[in-house]
């Protein structure tokens, strides 16, 4: 396209010198010439401009220098005019070729930054997809997310922990640690955050007070994140609220303590066996029976504590469990007799 508009740029001169033939004559043959390199120069660089210099000259030689012809004699002053304009279309094709090379790099170069900025805003907006995506399964998640950085403030937070503790999550971003959980839970939950912080993965339950909710037994699990280089700058902490379960655990453990106290007062040896033939628990007239701790022989079986004899003696066989009803109910009773008056009875979950 370059050299195309050379030729149309030296054509259309000479057109024109041709329509300023009447009134120049042979005078100033290459000046029209001279604005077709220019063009040439600008569209195309160097080349053209030599090109459409030449290309001039070899029209303005034959048809308007006086005597007409490529190799007639010339006048001094035809030579001169020769050399002038030899010397400015070299001028305007160096000149013009770095001016063209310029704009094709600054070209290039805003094309790059286009390309550039048009991929920082596929990147920016990935991200921010990702990070509506993250916050979508943040906020549906049942338990509190949290991020942390380097200097102990909310980097984030999902809408389970911003509802314990009663504020919006704009409001607790960007606020420190123990502005948002007060100065006695800081002081409770500082040592996992700093091992967090130091790079280690964190897992600990203690009981929490929330401002909205009161106090909670929570289950957390702190994991660092780290920067490029992989140094430790933050944490994500993912907390679980774990009341219910510690309140059925102390519940259970409450009912398990008043029937070890009920067993205990019991004047017959009474042990609980799972269906492997394993102690489940045993009350203190059996462990007095067999001469041992009570914790050394619960999930032990019971081949193990009283030899492969002794299941009978107990009343745990295998067999029992395909009894029928009236044979396992005489054992029942058999069983209790017997140690009424040698042994103690053992229960078969």
């Amino acid at each position: 396209m370059r050299w195309v508009v050379a030729l149309m740029a030296v054509a259309a001169a000479a057109g024109l010198r041709f329509a300023l033939d009447p009134v120049l004559g042979s005078a100033h043959p290459f000046p029209l010439f001279l604005g077709a390199v220019i063009v040439a120069a600008w569209f195309g660089g160097a080349l053209p401009a030599i090109a459409a210099a030449l290309a001039g000259y070899l029209v303005a030689d034959y048809f308007f220098i006086e005597p007409g012809g490529f190799l007639s004699p010339r006048s001094a002053e035809a030579l001169a005019g020769l050399g002038v304009y030899v010397v400015s279309s070299a001028l305007i094709a160096g000149l013009g070729g770095a001016m063209h090379a310029a704009r094709r790099r600054a070209e290039s170069s805003e094309e790059r930054s286009r390309a550039d900025v048009t991929k920082q805003a596929h990147a920016a907006e990935e991200l921010r997809s990702q990070r509506e995506e993250l916050r979508l399964v943040a906020d549906t998640m049942p338990a509190g997310v949290v991020r942390v950085s380097a200097d102990l403030r909310y980097v984030w937070v999902n809408r389970v922990f911003a509802s314990w503790v009663g504020r919006p999550a704009e409001d607790i971003i960007g606020r420190p640690i123990v502005e948002v959980i007060g100065e006695r839970d800081w002081r409770e939950l500082r040592p996992h955050v700093e091992r967090a912080l130091a790079g280690e993965r964190v897992e600990y339950e203690r009981l929490a007070r929330f401002a909205r909710i009161g106090e909670r037994w929570i289950s957390s699990i702190a994991e660092p994140t780290r920067d490029e280089a992989g140094a430790p700058n933050g944490l994500v902490a993912v907390v679980t609220d774990i009341h219910v379960r510690r309140q059925v655990e102390a519940a259970l453990n409450a009912t398990r303590e008043q029937l070890q106290l009920v067993a205990d007062s019991m004047p017959a040896a009474v042990a609980l066996c799972s269906r492997d033939l394993r102690y489940v628990w045993i009350n203190r007239r059996y462990a007095q029976w067999l001469g041992m701790n009570a914790a050394a022989v619960v999930g032990r079986p019971i081949e193990e504590i009283i030899g492969a004899s002794g299941g009978g003696c107990c009343g745990a066989t295998p067999r029992a469990a395909h009894a029928t009803p009236l044979r396992l109910t005489l054992r029942r009773r058999w069983r209790r007799f017997r140690a009424r008056i040698s042994g103690p009875t053992v229960l078969r979950t």
